[in-house]
């Protein structure tokens, strides 16, 4: 379900889980930022009613890691990276 557009709706943990999923269902990113970004109501009422955005996700029955923009490192991956002696530094990333 889209926004519609409508300000101070009055919110409940059932309905922020029933938005939540019915984004997952159509396609529309989850992650934090673009929730932040273009329904800033449905975050807020996350983390009023669950307490973080992840915890509302993961309530909804969706994986938070299936939802993430950005992926954590192992350490696995991180040591591998470093022994390959690999520039990893942000700006290296940033300029491909």
């Amino acid at each position: 379900m889209q926004k519609t557009g409508r300000k101070n709706m009055r919110w409940s943990a059932e309905l922020v889980l029933a938005e939540i999923r019915s984004w997952q269902e159509a396609g529309t990113p989850l992650y934090a930022n673009y929730v932040r970004l273009n329904y800033q109501e449905l975050l807020a009422a996350a983390i009023r009613y669950f307490g973080n955005w992840k915890r509302a996700v993961e309530y909804a029955g969706v994986s938070y890691e299936t939802v993430r923009k950005y992926r954590r490192w192992s350490d696995r991956k991180s040591t591998r990276l470093n022994s390959s002696h690999a520039n990893i530094s942000y700006a290296v990333f940033c300029l491909k």
